[in-house]
This record gives C-alpha cells, structure tokens and sequence, in this order.
C-alpha cells in the first residue's frame, strides 16, 4: 500500500540540523499541515492512505473536493502502528519531502528501517537541498541562452553580506535551507539592526547566507519533475503567484495552456534548452534519490526586454506545482486557480 504524507515542515526540519529528528516546528507550520494534511488525496490513486493528524477533520475538510478525489483511506499514526503489528508492513512511503524528522516519525510508528531512506541519501537530500549547491548548475543554464540572466553568491561573514550589497546596490539576502515565506530578506546596501540580527543568526545555525540581486520579476514559475530509477521524467510547468517570498496561488490547467501564457513572455525553445540542461543535471546530481524536484524559474524584466533566470532554486521534494498539476489531471473544463490563504488561524485551500 502507497502511503502519502503532507509534511510542509520539511524544508524548515533540513534547516535544523541536528535537532532536526525531535525538532519542534513553529505554529505556521504545524497549522499548514494540520489544516492542509488531505492535500496528497488530490493525487493518491484508489487503495492509497494518507497519513494525518486528525481523521476526522481530513474528511472533513476533503469532502469539498470530493468530486476529484479518488477516496483514498485518510490513516492516522495508531492506524499505522495497528496495521504494522498486524503483520503488514509493507507501505510505500511517498512524503511531501524526505528527512529525518519524517523518517523518525515512521519509525516510531513500527516501520522497518529497510522501506525507509538511510542516513546517507537523507544527508544527500539536505546538501542538495541547499541553496549553494545550485550555483554551479545556475552558471550553466545561464551560459545556455542569450536571454538568461541570473546570479548567486555565498557568504560566510556579516562584511562578506555588505560588500556584495555594496557593490551590487542591494540584493536579496537567503537562508541555505529555508521553508517557503521564511529566510528571505530584500535589502538595500546597508543593514538595518534588524537585518544584521536576520544576517548573524543566520550565519550562526547555518554557517552561511546566500546573497543574489534583486530582479524586476515579471512571472513565477517552474519545471517540475519525477525521477525514477531510470533518471529525470518532466511532470509540467506550474505558474503560480508570491507575495514576494511566499507562496499564494497557482494555476491549474492543461499543460498546452501554460506554455501558451509563458510563450508569450519568452521563446519556448529557451525552456526546451534549459529542460535538456536540467535533466542532465538531475541524472548526474540526484544519486539514488526517488522522488519528485521542482526547479523555480522567473521571467525577468531587463533594459533589452524579458529574459528567463532558470534556476531561483532546486527544491528536492513535491511542490505546490506538483500538487497543481495533479489536481488538473483531475478536474475538467476550464482552466482554475487554487488558492492558499491564512485566515483567523487556519489555512483555506480554494479551488476557483
């Protein structure tokens, strides 16, 4: 039996280190997962579990949806451990990401060590999972057309931070490891105090920052991808909306569509070239990692027109882009937009 989990803390569990099997996340995270723990149902198939905190409110708040869902089996930890000391222990595990946290959950819950990742391909995950690792691989893309543009440095110091601000007249400062709203500061080319605190603490957990300038984004987007034993498979694009450093929105339609709405902003043989570097990367980079990457993209605004930075980051793990274009294998009709909006403490997914 596949069992899927939605654990939307995961990028925020890499960034712990080693608290990160017993880490504690903040409320937002805790609520996002509490309220949203049914998302996985959008693309589990018929006889698939999901595995949440509370049953009854996954019902609950699925039972909107339930016209695209497949009704997969909603299971929380004590049916788990049920069915393990049943004598059925073979799931397959399929979480939003994987890390230890995750995997310390599972093994609490009686899972044998053998269906889940070792220590190596976890620490595996989390170097590739860092913000650094895709320098090399954005200097590549970049090299791969005339229209891209896109730069990323790293920084071990506070002085380090304000001499690349300095000479780039501000920037955007990041976290390596950082979950999706959290670790992102824009920034002129000096600090406030609380910035220098954002810089020092940090360089204090993290050991590092990222510093890339600020670019006029004119489109969110990304190559979203499965890899499987055979290597790297395209999923589909996913255009979606930020608030500047969050999540909001995206689209949800046929893939046609998309690449219509993009083609408009920039030649769709750029996004074919930087999808063949990409693949080449990921054969070459993922080692025996299973799973679901998303690539986020921009289209920029230059003085010479629009131009594609390919790489604003490599996320190793599903995304909200994922969760869109399973949903659109699902609905029918027009296109849709699904929302995720915070209000009076919960989390709200709407499909519109």
């Amino acid at each position: 039996m596949r069992l899927h989990i939605f654990n939307p803390e995961h990028d925020l569990v890499l960034a712990a280190q080693g608290r990160d099997q017993r880490y504690t996340p903040p409320r937002a995270a805790v609520a996002l997962r509490r309220d949203l723990g049914f998302m996985p149902a959008f693309w589990a198939d018929e006889g698939d579990a999901v595995l949440v905190d509370d049953v009854e409110r996954a019902r609950t708040l699925s039972a909107p949806f339930a016209r695209w869902l497949h009704q997969p089996l909603f299971v929380g930890d004590a049916d788990v451990r049920r069915r393990v000391r049943d004598g059925h222990a073979d799931w397959e595990v399929l979480p939003w990401g994987w890390d230890r946290m995750v995997r310390q959950r599972l093994l609490d819950d009686g899972l044998p060590p053998a269906v889940l990742p070792s220590d190596n391909l976890l620490g595996h995950i989390r170097q590739l999972s860092h913000r650094a690792t895709t320098i090399p691989l954005l200097h590549q893309l970049v090299g791969e057309g005339a229209m891209c543009i896109g730069e990323r440095w790293v920084a071990h110091s506070r002085e380090e931070v304000l001499s690349m601000l300095k000479r780039h007249g501000g920037g955007v400062l990041k976290a390596p490891w950082s979950s999706t709203g959290r670790g992102v500061r824009f920034v002129g080319d000096s600090l406030s105090a609380s910035e220098q605190g954002f810089v020092d603490n940090t360089l204090a957990l993290q050991q590092a920052i990222i510093v890339e300038p600020h670019y006029d984004r004119v489109l969110d987007f990304a190559m979203e991808y499965e890899i499987a034993t055979d290597g790297p498979h395209y999923a589909g694009l996913s255009l979606f909306r930020t608030d500047g450093t969050g999540y909001v929105g995206g689209m949800i339609a046929p893939e046609e569509e998309k690449q219509v709405q993009l083609g408009q902003l920039l030649p769709l043989p750029l996004l074919s070239a930087a999808d063949r570097c990409l693949r080449a990367w990921l054969r070459r980079a993922m080692g025996t990692y299973i799973g679901p990457v998303g690539v986020d993209m921009m289209v920029v605004c230059t003085p010479k027109g629009h131009a594609l930075h390919p790489c604003v980051e490599v996320n190793v793990r599903r995304t909200m882009g994922h969760a869109a274009i399973g949903i659109a294998q699902r609905l029918t009709g027009t296109a849709a937009t699904m929302t995720i909006k915070y209000d009076q403490g919960y989390y709200q997914l709407k499909i519109i």
